[in-house]
Formats: structure tokens, C-alpha cells, sequence
């Protein structure tokens, strides 16, 4: 094995725990097992991938993350089309956690040093919206419309996620989408379309539980509006990973799709938000192309 090369980046302000705290127990971590390794903090958005491109040209070869589904993003984007000895470590401090849960990895500090350090990996798959990288979810409608008013609300947490869903999904106009995929298209009117790399949406939910990081395929999830007498009841159905089981969601398996959207319409990267400047989307895959640490 070549020699390694750690950095562990850690965003200061991801999630609901207190994150000077976690950045104590890994700085105690890495001397008490005498680690040779670089620390930085984030200090604004984008900030996570400028310092991992800045340590690529440096010679690093093993990344480490602190920090929720965003964060890992940005470092996850500048490793990904790097030579195979390129490793990520995740260490789960954000809100919804969707590739650390998909990964069972733990939420305890020490223990996800443990695995971030170790010899074991999983050659990862790495989705493409509009040639942006995606390593968990990504989606356009509703969800990331909740994501957006999610980003504005004071405080994270799943309390908070909640209640940007209850505010905004009463008055919540479903959009058209034609999808075009393994040779089929559909069309129809739609809450919203996820396109799940793993099974997790965050929070330990999920619509595609038997989506996979690791099966070269991406899950395209076409959700329908659950009218709102009936989504209370079915609402449980998400955290018991069984919506896919209803009428209101219908799952297409594929390597390569072409959705067009209605606009105005907003979309998310793995939970951060954007808006849709253009009406087509080009979902792609690219199989195993990031190595991450993961339990033996």
C-alpha cells in the first residue's frame, strides 16, 4: 500500500451538535494514535472542495470528513475523477446523514475514526445531474423546494425539516415531467423526482430502499402528490422504508435518463438547493468512482 496522506476537513457549523466538541475528540483522537495528519475548518460554502482540490495537487491521497451531506459533497467533487488510491472517511455530524446512514457507518466520533482510518473501502458510485456530481440524492419538485426553505430556517434538525414540509405542502402545485429511460418515456404530473445513488434521503428515511451505491444503476423515483388526508397516515411509510410498496410511487432502475422539467422549478444536490435555469436534466451514472471507507 502507498503511503498515505491524510486531512481531515471538518465543517464548523454542519448539524445540531455542538461541532467544537467533536473537533476536540478528533484532534485528542489523532494524537493519542500518534497520526500524522492535517486539520482544517470550513469557513463558507465551497470552502470544503477548494481546500480538497487544494490538498489533490498537494499529494494527498486520504480525505476525511466531518460535516453533513453538503459538505461531503464538496470534497467527494474534487476526488472523484482522481487515481484509484484517492480515499474518503465520513465522519456523521450533519442534519441527515444519507450517505453515512446508507453506509451504517457510525455517529459516534471515535468509532467513525476508527473506520475512517482503516484499510477497508467500497468503490462507490458517483451520480451525474447536469454533469454535477451527486454521491447520495438529488432531486427537483418538492423536496427540493423544502430544501431550499429548510436552508432558510434558523436551526437544522429533523424538527425543522419536518416543519418546512407542513408548511409548504398543502398549497404545493405538483409539475409536469416527461422521463425518458431504458427505452421508455413517460409523462405525467408529479410531486417531485429523486434520483437516489443510495437508499437514504436523510433522517433515516427512504423511497427506494433497494437503491445501492454500489450497483451501477441510479434509482429514479417519480413521486405523485398523496392528498393530504391520506398523507398523514402514509407519511410513516418513509421512515419504515416502505412508500415504494403504494400507488404514489413508481421507481425506474437505469444508468442514463433524460427528464424535462416545468419551469420555474427548484433542484438539490445531495439536500443543498438550487434553482433549474433550464428545462432539461441528464441523469448519469459513473460506476465505482470513488473509494470510501466503510465498517468491515
Amino acid at each position: 500500500m502507498m503511503h498515505r496522506q491524510s486531512i481531515i476537513i471538518i465543517n464548523p457549523i454542519a448539524g445540531t451538535r455542538r461541532i467544537d466538541g467533536v473537533e476536540n475528540l478528533i484532534r485528542n483522537w489523532i494524537d493519542l494514535h500518534q497520526i500524522n495528519c492535517r486539520i482544517e475548518t470550513t469557513k463558507y460554502r465551497g470552502h470544503a472542495r477548494e481546500l480538497a482540490s487544494d490538498a489533490v495537487s498537494e499529494g494527498f491521497n486520504h480525505f476525511i470528513v466531518a460535516g453533513g451531506d453538503g459538505t461531503l459533497n464538496e470534497v467527494a467533487s474534487a476526488l472523484y475523477l482522481q487515481q484509484n488510491d484517492v480515499t474518503l472517511g465520513i465522519i456523521p455530524v450533519g442534519s441527515g446523514n444519507g450517505l453515512a446512514l446508507h453506509l451504517r457507518l457510525p455517529k459516534k466520533t471515535e468509532k467513525a475514526l476508527d473506520i475512517a482510518f482503516g484499510e477497508k473501502t467500497l468503490s462507490c458510485d458517483v451520480g451525474l445531474f447536469n454533469n454535477i456530481p451527486f454521491f447520495s440524492v438529488a432531486g427537483v419538485g418538492f423536496d427540493a423546494m423544502v430544501a431550499y426553505r429548510f436552508s432558510q430556517m434558523k436551526g437544522r434538525g429533523l424538527r425543522n425539516y419536518i416543519r418546512a414540509v407542513m408548511q409548504n405542502y398543502p398549497g404545493f402545485k405538483p409539475s409536469d415531467y416527461c422521463v425518458e429511460a431504458e427505452g421508455k418515456k413517460i409523462t405525467g404530473r408529479f410531486l417531485m423526482i429523486s434520483f437516489a445513488n443510495s437508499n437514504q434521503f436523510g433522517y433515516n428515511t427512504s423511497l427506494s430502499p433497494e437503491a445501492s451505491i454500489s450497483d451501477s444503476l441510479i434509482d429514479i423515483c417519480l413521486m405523485k402528490k398523496v392528498p393530504i388526508p391520506a398523507a398523514a397516515l402514509l407519511s410513516p411509510l418513509l421512515f419504515l422504508k416502505k412508500m415504494n410498496q403504494t400507488r404514489y410511487l413508481k421507481i425506474i432502475r437505469t444508468k442514463k435518463a433524460q427528464i424535462t422539467a416545468s419551469l420555474p422549478a427548484y433542484f438539490h444536490i445531495d439536500g443543498d438547493p438550487y434553482i433549474l435555469e433550464k428545462a432539461d436534466i441528464l441523469i448519469e451514472t459513473l460506476p465505482a468512482a470513488l473509494n470510501i471507507h466503510v465498517k468491515h
